[in-house]
C-alpha cells in the first residue's frame, strides 16, 4: 500500500498542471435554494468540478464524482469506493465540463491510469467509501472546469448544502436523466441518523443529509448519484462536505442520505495526492 501512495505523489510531481482557485461555480450566483429526487436541472456550466463516471467501452454513466487538485496544479478524481475497483482503471472514463453526460460542445472526455480505494474501505458496511483516481492526461484549462474545495470545518446539523448528479429521479431505478440535476437539503444530526440506521451509521466517517422525520418534500440522491458531491457555499466558494454513499431507498423521510464525511477524509486525500489545493 505504501508503494501505491508514493506512486500517486510521483505522478503528480511530473505532470504539467495549472493551479486554479477551488470551489468556483461561474454559473451560480452565491448560495442557492434548489431541489436530485425532487431536484431541478442545473444551470449551464454551473459546477466545473462535477464529472460523470462512465463505463468503457460505451460511455454509460454509472456514478458521479468531483475533480480535486494538488498544490502542483494536477487534477485527480474523487468518488465513492463502491463505484470502482482497484486495478480496473481501463474500465472507466469520465465526462467533465458539461451538464450533458453524453457530451456537448466544450465537454472533456478523460481517462485514468490508476484507481486507489481507501485501504480500510469495507464493502459490507460501506465504511471509508472514498476512492481517488489518477488521470492519464490532464484536462484542458477552461472556465468550465476546476477543482472543488474540501470542507474546512465539520458541518453542523441544519446547514443547507446542494447535492447533484445524473442519478435516477425515483427510488428503485428508472431512466437516468441526460442533464445534471441538483437539489438543496440540510445536514441531519448524528443522533437522528443513528436513530434511522442504528449501528450501520458510523458518525466518525459518515454524515447524513435530508428531511429526516420532516413534513417537507424530501430531496435526495439516488441510484447513479453515488460518488458525487454534496457541497456547501462558504466564504465565497463551494466546499465538498460529503460524497454520496448509501441509504435506504431514495427521498424517504424516515431515512436521510448517508455520505462519506469529506472533512474527516481531508488529510487522507491530501496525503494521497501530494498536498491538497484548498484555496
Amino acid at each position: 500500500m505504501l508503494i501505491l501512495c508514493v506512486a500517486l505523489v510521483a505522478l503528480a510531481s511530473v505532470a504539467n498542471g495549472q493551479l486554479k482557485s477551488c470551489g468556483q461555480a461561474p454559473g451560480v450566483v452565491g448560495d442557492l435554494d434548489a431541489r436530485v429526487v425532487n431536484g431541478h436541472q442545473s444551470a449551464d456550466d454551473a459546477w466545473p468540478f462535477v464529472c460523470s463516471l462512465q463505463q468503457r467501452p460505451g460511455g454509460s454513466h454509472f456514478c458521479g464524482g468531483q475533480l480535486i487538485q494538488n498544490t502542483a496544479g494536477v487534477y485527480y478524481f474523487l468518488t465513492a469506493a463502491h463505484c470502482v475497483t482497484n486495478g480496473q482503471h481501463n474500465s472507466y472514463q469520465m465526462r467533465c465540463a458539461t451538464n450533458n453526460r453524453n457530451g456537448e460542445t466544450g465537454s472533456q472526455l478523460l481517462y485514468f491510469s490508476n484507481v486507489y480505494r481507501h485501504p480500510q474501505y469495507n464493502p459490507n458496511t460501506l465504511n471509508n467509501d472514498v476512492a481517488i483516481l489518477t488521470l492519464s492526461t490532464q484536462p484542458v484549462n477552461a472556465n468550465n472546469i476546476g477543482p472543488v474545495c474540501i470542507a474546512s470545518t465539520p458541518e453542523q446539523p441544519g446547514i443547507n448544502g446542494v447535492v447533484m448528479g445524473w442519478g435516477t429521479t425515483s427510488s428503485g431505478g428508472g431512466t437516468l436523466p441526460i442533464m445534471l440535476l441538483e437539489g438543496h437539503k440540510p445536514v441531519v444530526s448524528d443522533a437522528d441518523c443513528t436513530r434511522a440506521y442504528g449501528s450501520e451509521f458510523n458518525p466518525t466517517t459518515m454524515m447524513c443529509a435530508g428531511m429526516y422525520g420532516g413534513s417537507q418534500t424530501p430531496v435526495d440522491a439516488c441510484q447513479g448519484d453515488s460518488g458525487g458531491p454534496y457541497v456547501k457555499y462558504r466564504h465565497g466558494r463551494w466546499e465538498l462536505i460529503g460524497v454520496v454513499s448509501w441509504g435506504y431507498g431514495c427521498a424517504d423521510p424516515r431515512y436521510p442520505g448517508v455520505y462519506a464525511d469529506a472533512y474527516y477524509y481531508r488529510n487522507w486525500i491530501s496525503t494521497q495526492i501530494g498536498g491538497l489545493n484548498n484555496s
